[in-house]
Protein backbone atom coordinates (compact mmCIF):
# COMPACT_ATOMS: atom_id res chain seq x y z
CA UNK A 1 0.00 0.00 0.00
CA UNK A 2 1.33 3.51 -0.83
CA UNK A 3 1.59 6.29 0.99
CA UNK A 4 -0.12 8.57 -1.03
CA UNK A 5 -3.91 9.54 -1.17
CA UNK A 6 -6.11 7.60 -3.50
CA UNK A 7 -7.46 11.56 -4.69
CA UNK A 8 -5.39 13.66 -4.73
CA UNK A 9 -7.01 17.72 -4.42
CA UNK A 10 -6.19 18.78 -7.65
CA UNK A 11 -7.88 15.78 -9.20
CA UNK A 12 -11.30 16.17 -6.61
CA UNK A 13 -11.35 19.84 -7.68
CA UNK A 14 -11.06 18.69 -11.53
CA UNK A 15 -13.89 16.03 -11.04
CA UNK A 16 -16.24 18.69 -9.13
CA UNK A 17 -15.60 21.02 -11.41
CA UNK A 18 -16.59 18.38 -14.28
CA UNK A 19 -19.60 17.39 -12.21
CA UNK A 20 -20.70 21.56 -11.91
CA UNK A 21 -19.95 22.44 -15.59
CA UNK A 22 -22.44 19.19 -16.27
CA UNK A 23 -24.85 20.42 -14.16
CA UNK A 24 -24.83 23.95 -15.90
CA UNK A 25 -25.21 22.08 -19.47
CA UNK A 26 -28.06 19.86 -18.07
CA UNK A 27 -30.01 22.73 -16.76
CA UNK A 28 -29.59 25.05 -19.90
CA UNK A 29 -30.63 22.28 -21.91
CA UNK A 30 -33.49 21.72 -19.46
CA UNK A 31 -34.35 25.33 -19.88
CA UNK A 32 -33.91 25.45 -23.55
CA UNK A 33 -36.44 22.46 -23.73
CA UNK A 34 -38.90 24.42 -21.55
CA UNK A 35 -38.48 27.45 -23.58
CA UNK A 36 -39.14 25.43 -26.86
CA UNK A 37 -42.45 23.81 -25.34
CA UNK A 38 -43.67 27.17 -24.23
CA UNK A 39 -42.96 28.18 -27.87
CA UNK A 40 -44.85 25.33 -29.30
CA UNK A 41 -47.75 26.19 -27.49
CA UNK A 42 -47.73 29.81 -27.79
CA UNK A 43 -47.60 28.99 -31.59
CA UNK A 44 -50.53 26.56 -31.49
CA UNK A 45 -52.66 28.92 -29.41
CA UNK A 46 -52.14 31.49 -32.10
CA UNK A 47 -52.93 28.93 -34.96
CA UNK A 48 -56.39 27.90 -33.15
CA UNK A 49 -57.21 31.32 -32.62
CA UNK A 50 -56.50 32.45 -36.51
CA UNK A 51 -58.34 28.93 -37.40
CA UNK A 52 -61.50 30.67 -35.26
CA UNK A 53 -61.68 33.96 -36.55
CA UNK A 54 -61.42 32.50 -40.38
CA UNK A 55 -64.11 30.28 -39.20
CA UNK A 56 -66.43 33.27 -37.83
CA UNK A 57 -65.17 35.10 -40.84
CA UNK A 58 -66.64 32.47 -43.09
CA UNK A 59 -69.70 32.22 -41.52
CA UNK A 60 -70.46 35.65 -41.27
CA UNK A 61 -69.78 35.72 -45.35
CA UNK A 62 -71.84 32.65 -45.78
CA UNK A 63 -75.18 34.34 -43.88
CA UNK A 64 -74.46 37.86 -46.30
CA UNK A 65 -74.30 35.54 -49.03
CA UNK A 66 -77.72 33.77 -48.34
CA UNK A 67 -79.19 37.16 -47.43
CA UNK A 68 -78.37 38.73 -50.65
CA UNK A 69 -79.99 35.51 -52.55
Amino acid sequence: MSGSPKYTRAELDRQRQAKLESDRRRKAEQEARRRQEAEERERQRQLENQRRQVSELLKSLITQLKQQS
